[in-house]
């Protein structure tokens, strides 16, 4: 992101931890994440090792996949050697869950599809319209906007005009079918100014996305997503950057504070300006 690439990269480069997941084989992944669940019995603990553990990784877009015979997208259904912000949340949620890499693997795929199922068509594609509704329901994670924001909390009532599924984005219409399409949605939201000022009660291991203001020429209200973590006694959003161009820490409220003057930022030739966060809680794994 604009503005944040120069600072948080010095902000990392000496916590890089070595030997990050993105240098491990197959085997030698198994063998961390079983050592991270011995090592943490705390589900926050396990949570902050495992994000901590992708620092470093490189950014890719859209790595993940449906596997070499998906119709449309045949990247990988897994790949912690590359990360975009949402696969790294991803796969950090199925990691934190299980001890075991083929138990995570497949418990990655109900993060990122509905009941499981691998199919383009039934993927978590729109943060705000799917991924953190049906993952509520699912049990990976829970809406702590209100009980963090309070009376202050606001909420976003979009509806996708039809014409946010023309040009660039005609390729949902033609894989998904604009029947199959969001329409409408809802997304609660912290005021920016507001989150500035609370920024210390946002709990460690809590998602953050980015809340924009309704523009009817795209369907999403999401632009990027990440982890508030607690680092020394200070917050940090641990997060994949598309200008840092890997996973990396940043100081909260210096991100917040970029938010806050982020209208800079382009959609559709248009300035895109954030209103607030939303704010997730990762739930620990229980009785399925």
């Amino acid at each position: 992101m604009a503005g944040l690439s120069s600072v948080a990269l010095v902000f990392v480069a000496a916590a890089t931890p070595a030997g990050a997941v993105h240098e491990k084989s197959r085997g030698e992944m198994a063998e961390a994440l079983a050592k991270w669940h011995q090592a943490h019995a705390g589900f926050d603990a396990r949570l902050d090792a495992v994000t901590r553990a992708f620092r470093g990784t490189p950014y890719r877009f859209d790595p993940l996949g449906e596997g070499p015979s998906g119709r449309y997208d045949r990247e990988p259904i897994v790949n912690w050697r590359r990360v975009d912000c949402l696969t790294f949340v991803e796969q950090s949620i199925a990691f934190a869950w299980h001890g075991k890499l083929d138990e995570a693997i497949d418990e990655l795929q109900r993060i990122r599809y509905v009941g499981g199922k691998i199919d383009f068509s039934t993927r978590n594609h729109f943060m705000a319209a799917w991924w953190l509704r049906r993952n509520a329901d699912a049990g990976f994670v829970r809406d702590v906007t209100r009980e963090v924001g309070g009376e202050a909390t606001r909420v976003l009532r979009k509806v996708v005009a039809p014409r946010a599924w023309a040009d660039r984005n005609r390729k949902w219409v033609r894989r998904i079918g604009l029947e199959n399409l969001p329409k409408a949605y809802d997304i609660a939201y912290i005021p920016i100014a507001v989150a500035l000022r609370i920024a210390s009660r946002i709990p460690s291991g809590t998602i953050l996305s980015d809340v924009r203001e309704d523009l009817p020429t795209t369907p999403v209200t999401v632009s990027h997503t990440g982890f508030v973590m607690e680092v020394a006694g200070r917050k940090v959003f641990r997060h994949a950057s598309g200008r840092g161009r890997f996973v990396e820490d940043t100081p909260l409220e210096r991100y917040l504070r970029y938010l806050k003057q982020s209208v800079k930022e382009k959609q559709a030739g248009r300035p895109w300006r954030v209103l607030g966060i939303n704010l997730a809680r990762v739930l620990a794994p229980g009785p399925r």
